[in-house]
């Protein structure tokens, strides 16, 4: 069995845009958003490796399945009410 290296960089953007997602509240209609910020962040984690030539850059034990960096929600909306313990009607 050959290594893809496109097929396993699409899962990994795939799973990054899941969490990016679940961590802006699962918003309906924005999987393009999360998906093109999960590329960038695959993208820039990719060319640091590349560029630091085996330095790990301080990320090393990091999960690449996990964002780097956070996507505030735009709604001015707090955490989303898995995290809270609270329901959708804000009833706790």
């Amino acid at each position: 069995m050959s290594h893809d290296p496109d097929a396993a960089r699409t899962e990994r953007i795939r799973t990054r845009a899941f969490y990016l997602w679940e961590q802006d509240g699962r918003p309906l209609g924005r999987q393009h958003e999360h998906w093109n910020a999960a590329a960038l962040q695959i993208a820039r984690e990719d060319g640091q490796r590349q560029g630091e030539a085996g330095s790990d850059g301080g990320h090393g034990d990091h999960d690449p399945a996990q964002p780097l960096l956070s996507t505030p929600r735009r709604d001015g909306a707090g955490v989303d009410a898995s995290r809270t313990g609270r329901t959708a009607s804000g009833e706790g």
